[in-house]
């Protein structure tokens, strides 16, 4: 069974899909010419996808754009005509308008990454103030030191380079806005292909990382270990669930890929 999740932004821009960070979940946001975006769904608390998935359903999720558009509409009334398909539900011959439908979403897609991930999210807390400035939408890349947006402390600068994704133009969210940067399309093929070979097995076996005792799906790693080599371990599967100076905990969903 596949669970299809659909949203509307309060920021403009371009849909994207992100999923529970599986291979079978990877392989099927991949079957829409969208962006997909890695390690959104581990910066969110307690989503529903993220709960399935761990039941073992596959779980896609899919942002069509700002809420008072017609056209996110249309982008998520596509979105499930291409993925029903893609699962065999239907024959493209009996979809109306397939290829417009596919069409739809590639022409938005175009000139995007295939593949992004998350490696920044900016934490906001009820009564802080927080305002996104005005003019940003969903991929629009920002600059380390930036002016983002402001709270009750003051101006909030983009702490690195990339592309701003989901800022918050509405009052009642815990993220005031996300930085993703793109992942290379040779990674991506070779991304696909280590995890089909299942090797974050074997992350543990790497130098100062462990598994947690009785935990086979939590990994711990020392705060020595420089970020690329984390970041390939997320890469590989494995989602961050705790940070602090001397080390971080990442965790693997136990589910048959």
């Amino acid at each position: 069974m596949t669970f299809l999740d659909l949203h509307s932004t309060s920021a403009d821009g371009p849909p994207f899909v992100c999923m529970p960070d599986t291979l079978t979940n990877l392989r099927i946001a991949l079957e829409l010419p969208l962006p997909a975006i890695l390690g959104l769904e581990e910066s969110i608390n307690g989503p529903l996808a993220g709960l399935l998935s761990d039941r073992g359903y596959r779980s896609v999720i899919v942002e069509g754009g700002r809420h008072d558009r017609q056209r996110t509409v249309e982008f998520l009334e596509s979105t499930v005509w291409i993925l029903a398909t893609a699962l065999g539900l239907f024959e493209q011959r009996h979809v109306p308008d397939y290829g417009s439908q596919w069409n739809r979403l590639a022409e938005m897609g175009q000139g995007l990454p295939r593949v992004l991930e998350i490696h920044y999210r900016q934490q906001t807390h009820e009564g802080d103030g927080f305002t996104m400035f005005p003019g940003f939408e969903h991929y629009r890349r920002v600059f380390r030191g930036q002016l983002l947006a402001r709270d009750n402390e003051g101006e909030i600068r983009a702490p690195r380079s990339g592309r701003i994704i989901m800022p918050a133009y509405k009052q009642g969210t815990d993220q005031g806005f996300f930085i993703a940067r793109d992942v290379p399309p040779l990674f991506v093929w070779i991304l696909l292909l280590l995890r089909k070979m299942q090797l974050g097995r074997f992350c543990h076996l790497l130098p100062g990382a462990r598994t947690l005792p009785g935990q086979p799906h939590m990994l711990e790693v020392s705060s020595w270990v420089p970020g690329p080599m984390i970041s390939l371990i997320r890469l590989l599967g494995w989602r961050r669930t705790f940070r602090d100076a001397d080390r971080t905990i990442l965790r693997r969903r136990s589910v048959r890929e």
